[in-house]
């Protein structure tokens, strides 16, 4: 062991702070009153560095590196850090116009540094909601690019962020945190879903899309949010619920049926279309679900146990359907999983998997 902290309630886990030399998380420390603090540690040699508040009644969420949901409500915020101290705090609603706008409902941004910009979306209130299911409507979506540096929108657009669900030219897919990724992610194409119709579930369940729901996917231009391609998917639940994304063909392209009802490669870098067989080799993504004895309890008071974890990785085809696993895998596997000596290795639904690396 190199080092490690006093005794702490931790909210985030640790990650490389957007400066590259730093370790970062939010909660409080057992030898300190006051909560609510980024923490700081020096990666040599553990010692505290000063942090920013992010919030004085909880350790708030991190939403992409550098950007925090302090927790506040009435009205929600967003907040950003730089070298320890607060870089800005803003309503919400400043950067995402539609009413009941909430990451409550989940997020996914991106920082990508070299333009200065956070890009993503943040999630909505369901339209029916109850104890124990919710009805959310599809078309309720937004994707916004808003400046790192003080939180001033750049540009907004209907529909969803799905970069780090779906590849994105440039920008990363590991799964943990490393000096080489710790300034954020920088898709020189972004990915966003438009959408209609409603997705229903339970919370301790996958959601389910309506007969209704239709989807296209859009390519954009991050410094801009302007469109670049458009393709219509139609019913594509696995796309719309992501209970299972679109089987990945190659490092740019995955499978989707046409409007003709036959697979193709879209391409997802220009947005070109190539028809391929249904036995074509490919790579799929599934949520991971796991239990835990001890409950946690939902902001509507529920108990839960169900945990919805990262995205499985196996082989499969074009259709979706598992494969054996090979020897031989593509060069975008050990950028979502990890290579370490002479060995490639990914997270299965319920394995570790590990070939050696060719």
């Amino acid at each position: 062991m190199r080092w490690e902290t006093a005794v702490g309630a931790f909210s985030t886990w640790p990650t490389v702070c957007p400066d590259g030399v730093t370790i970062c998380l939010t909660g409080q420390l057992s030898t300190s009153a006051q909560r609510g603090v980024e923490l700081r540690f020096d990666a040599h040699t553990g010692r505290q560095l000063p942090g920013a508040l992010i919030s004085k009644d909880s350790g708030g969420r991190e939403l992409a590196p550098g950007l925090f949901d302090p927790g506040q409500r009435n009205p929600e915020l967003l907040l950003a850090t730089s070298g320890g101290q607060v870089s800005w705090r803003r309503p919400l609603r400043s950067v995402f116009t539609l009413p009941r706008a909430s990451s409550d409902w989940g997020w996914n941004f991106d920082r990508v540094r070299r333009l200065g910009l956070f890009v993503g979306s943040a999630g909505w209130k369901p339209i029916k909601l109850t104890r124990t299911h919710f009805v959310a409507d599809l078309s309720r979506t937004m994707t916004a690019g808003f400046r790192i540096g003080d939180g001033a929108v750049a540009w907004r657009s209907p529909g969803m962020y799905v970069c780090n669900y779906l590849p994105c030219a440039g920008g990363s897919e590991a799964g943990f945190s490393a000096p080489s990724n710790s300034a954020g992610s920088s898709p020189t194409v972004g990915l966003r879903t438009r959408a209609v119709g409603t997705v229903s579930g339970s919370f301790t369940s996958l959601p389910v899309a309506s007969a209704s729901a239709r989807v296209t996917l859009e390519g954009f231009d991050p410094t801009t949010g302007h469109t670049t391609w458009r393709f219509y998917a139609g019913h594509a639940s696995g796309l719309v619920t992501q209970r299972l994304l679109p089987p990945r063909i190659d490092t740019n392209s995955i499978a989707l049926p046409s409007n003709r009802r036959r697979l193709i490669a879209l391409d997802l870098l220009h947005g070109r279309q190539r028809p391929i067989a249904p036995w074509t080799a490919a790579w799929c993504r599934a949520p991971i679900l796991y239990t835990q004895r001890t409950p946690y309890r939902s902001a509507n008071g529920l108990r839960l146990t169900q945990y919805v974890g990262q995205f499985a990785l196996y082989p499969c085809n074009a259709k979706g359907r598992r494969r054996k696993t090979g020897t031989a895998v593509p060069s975008f596997v050990p950028a979502i999983g990890a290579r370490s000596s002479d060995f490639i290795a990914w997270t299965d639904t319920k394995a570790v998997v590990a070939v050696p690396a060719h």
